[in-house]
C-alpha cells in the first residue's frame, strides 16, 4: 500500500517516505514464509511503483540534476544577462533546486543502502555543485553498482 500524497509535504519528501516504506515492505516480504502471497500485487523488482534499490533512482535524478545545472549555467544565465530575460533563470532555477534537493535526499538513502562512508556523501554533495560533477560521479562510483 503506497502512502497517499499530502499537499502539505514537499514532493521530494514524499518520494523519500515512499522509498523507505518500500524498503521496509521488501524486507518483510523477504523474511516471510509466504513471499509469493505477499508479492501478488507487486511487479518483480518493484514495490509501490518504486524500485527496490535506490541506486537506479539516484542515477536518474543525478542525470536530470546535472542536465538542469548545465541548462541553468549555459542557457538560462546568458539569456538573463545578455537577452534581458530573467524568466529563464526563474523557472530553470526552480526546477534545478527541486532536483538538487531530491538528489541530496536520495544520496542519503544510497549511502545507507550501500554502507558508504561519510566521505562518499561529501563527494556526492561536491559533485552536485560542479558542472558535469554528477556525470563524473555516476561514471566512477555508480556504473558498477
Amino acid at each position: 500500500m503506497c502512502l497517499p500524497l499530502c499537499p502539505l509535504r514537499p514532493l521530494w519528501f514524499q518520494i523519500c517516505l515512499q522509498y523507505l516504506q518500500a524498503r521496509k515492505m521488501s524486507k518483510k516480504i523477504e523474511t516471510t514464509k509466504d513471499a509469493k502471497d505477499a508479492k501478488d500485487d507487486t511487479k518483480e523488482g518493484y514495490i509501490c511503483g518504486m524500485e527496490r534499490s535506490a541506486v537506479p533512482l539516484f542515477r536518474k535524478i543525478g542525470t536530470a540534476e546535472g542536465i538542469s545545472l548545465l541548462v541553468l549555467l549555459l542557457i538560462a544565465m546568458p539569456l538573463k544577462y545578455w537577452a534581458n530575460m530573467p524568466e529563464a533563470v526563474k523557472y530553470t532555477g526552480w526546477a534545478h533546486g527541486l532536483l538538487f534537493m531530491a538528489y541530496c535526499a536520495v544520496a542519503i538513502a544510497v549511502k545507507e543502502e550501500k554502507k558508504w562512508p561519510f566521505r562518499m556523501l561529501i563527494y556526492v554533495f561536491i559533485a552536485a555543485f560542479l558542472p558535469l560533477g554528477t556525470f563524473i560521479f555516476d561514471r566512477k562510483h555508480l556504473r558498477n553498482a
